[in-house]
């Protein structure tokens, strides 16, 4: 701070006093009342980088609160990984089948969790915490990239848990009464049994999952084996329920699986654990993973090999009807390139017309992706081809190319260069307008940046 203003004000406040060096700022600024400005060291410093830079605290003191942070966090998954591997220890030791085939597997996956955790930590800290803090520190910038990494956002999801046939379920109930769930159903199952009954005929399931198949692509590929599932649900063939429940969801997961990009011959030769695997680890789809892998699938396979009792598939088939519906919201997920560009679409048709530009931009940039015939694109398309030949829709473009923020920018010229795949003649001339006005814009389009900034809110 001395050197800085000591270069502002051609002085050597190296060898003066701080008092010398607040009178002589005062003296060649514009402060109105000098009684606004500090009198005290640190706080003169934050004083001048607001003034200044937009600073919203000083940065030096913000970068050691995020390594006394990132240390404490290095700390809990240091204790917690040596906890579980323990544990393994232990329960390999003891050699009990039941028990190795519980816990086993969930405690490799916490133990891997944790790990991945430490690794984000560990590149935090050697890579990213001076770009990070200073982000923090500029004012307008503190909710960007609120947390550093994700163990700063969610330390108790690397906790130890075991799940349940509830862990995946009822996530939309207020809050006060689904903290009280997972002790009801240990606990109080005639009073858990009236919760669940009234929870289903309140959401209506049954219909729910039933009109589904008539606006979700992915549950109308399989209309014909949900409805079957639905009757033998409704006159309690809980054996050919939960058989077709486990076909239909292990079919989505399939069908997300392609829609994500992945190879239909490659998947068709994967188990139902790869497929889950594919779909958190590499496409980071957010779902329960944990239930997925260490409750549905075990009980999928007792199934599938006859060994489930009749009272078992009575107590759990509610519950499977819960895991259609909850497969239902997974495939509406706007991680999946169709959901994006189907937003895009119903927005452009639901806009009022001259406000939808911004969808517009969105439906020319995602317009690669094709879409199954399931959706009729051909109003939105229309619409389309009619705005980008408006006035006001290269006025809106015009618009991001002069923002101050290159973010901007780049979107303005990744739409230019796509826009003349419509070969629409008004469009090419006004491309080429465009690109002689600013062909000297060479920002990177990202592609990825932009989904999530679009869909920040909804990107799971």
């Amino acid at each position: 701070m001395k050197e800085f203003l000591g270069k502002a004000l051609c002085q050597d406040f190296f060898s003066e006093s701080f008092t010398i060096m607040r009178d002589a700022y005062i003296e060649t600024s514009f402060e109105e009342d000098k009684n606004e400005v500090p009198n005290v060291l640190g706080p003169f410093c934050e004083y001048i980088l607001k003034i200044y830079y937009g600073f919203t605290r000083e940065p030096k003191s913000a970068l050691l609160d995020y390594y006394d942070r990132a240390s404490m966090h290095l700390n809990e998954i240091d204790t917690r990984i040596n906890n579980i591997e323990d544990s393994m220890k232990r329960i390999s030791l003891d050699n009990i089948p039941a028990i190795r085939q519980k816990e086993l597997p969930v405690l490799d996956y916490y133990l891997r969790h944790n790990k991945r955790a430490r690794e984000e930590v560990l590149a935090f800290i050697k890579e990213e915490v001076r770009t990070f803090t200073i982000g923090k520190c500029v004012q307008g910038f503190e909710f960007y990239n609120a947390y550093p990494y994700h163990y700063d956002y969610a330390s108790t999801s690397y906790e130890v848990k075991h799940p349940t046939m509830i862990s995946n379920k009822f996530g939309d109930v207020d809050s006060a009464i689904g903290r009280t769930l997972p002790e009801m159903y240990k606990n109080r199952k005639g009073e858990f049994d009236q919760f669940l009954e009234t929870y289903l005929d309140r959401n209506d399931i049954v219909n729910s999952i039933r009109n589904a198949c008539d606006v979700n692509y992915v549950f109308s590929k399989r209309v014909r084996l949900v409805e079957e599932a639905l009757l033998a649900y409704e006159s309690g063939n809980n054996l050919a329920f939960s058989s077709m429940c486990f076909v239909i969801v292990e079919g989505v997961f399939h069908d997300l699986c392609i829609l994500l990009g992945e190879s239909e011959n490659d998947i068709l030769g994967k188990g139902f654990q790869e497929k889950v695997n594919l779909l958190y680890e590499k496409h980071e789809l957010y779902f329960h993973y944990e239930y997925y892998s260490f409750v549905f699938r075990i009980l999928r396979n007792k199934v599938a090999h006859g060994v489930a009792e009749a009272t078992e598939l009575n107590e759990v088939a509610d519950f499977l009807l819960l895991d259609l519906y909850d497969v239902i919201e997974l495939s509406k997920s706007k991680r999946i390139p169709m959901n994006q560009k189907h937003y895009m679409l119903y927005s452009v048709l639901s806009t009022p017309k001259f406000k939808n530009y911004e969808y517009v931009v969105g439906a020319v940039i995602l317009k690669d992706i094709e879409m199954p015939d399931f959706f009729d694109t051909s109003d939105a398309d229309a619409l389309i081809v009619s705005a980008i030949q408006e006035e006001e829709f290269w006025v809106y473009l015009d618009g991001l190319f002069t923002s101050r923020f290159d973010y901007d920018k780049g979107i303005a010229m990744e739409v230019l260069k796509r826009l003349k795949r419509f070969e629409l003649p008004v469009v090419n001339e006004k491309c080429k307008e465009m690109f002689r006005n600013y062909h000297d814009v060479k920002i990177k389009f990202d592609k990825e940046q932009y989904i999530k900034g679009v869909f920040q809110y909804t990107y799971y």
